[in-house]
């Protein structure tokens, strides 16, 4: 049969009917999915408990260091405001 003739198109159709009927395992997808904004969760809080006890000394110091600092703060805060907002994202899909 040809792609254009009236059996292919029937045969598609029970096709993709039977692969809508196929079970999925949805488990292991949403343990995934949780992984990575708890990542960014913890990636952002070490990140902002570096910049705020081990920079603080060199920031007393330099200007250039306390720019740093405050950059640090930044990457920190955004990287946890992206894995709270990803974790909350997720929670609304359940």
């Amino acid at each position: 049969m040809t792609a254009g003739s009236p059996g292919a198109r029937s045969r598609d159709a029970t096709a993709l009917q039977w692969d809508a009927n196929m079970p999925t395992q949805q488990a292991p997808a949403a343990a995934s999915w949780i992984i990575a904004p708890l990542l960014g969760i913890i990636l952002g809080v070490v990140i902002v408990l570096v910049a705020n006890f081990v920079l603080d000394g060199l920031a007393d110091n330099n200007d250039a260091w306390h720019n740093i600092q405050h950059g640090t703060f930044v990457v920190g805060g955004v990287l946890i405001g992206i894995g709270a907002t990803l974790l909350w994202v997720s929670g609304r899909r359940a």
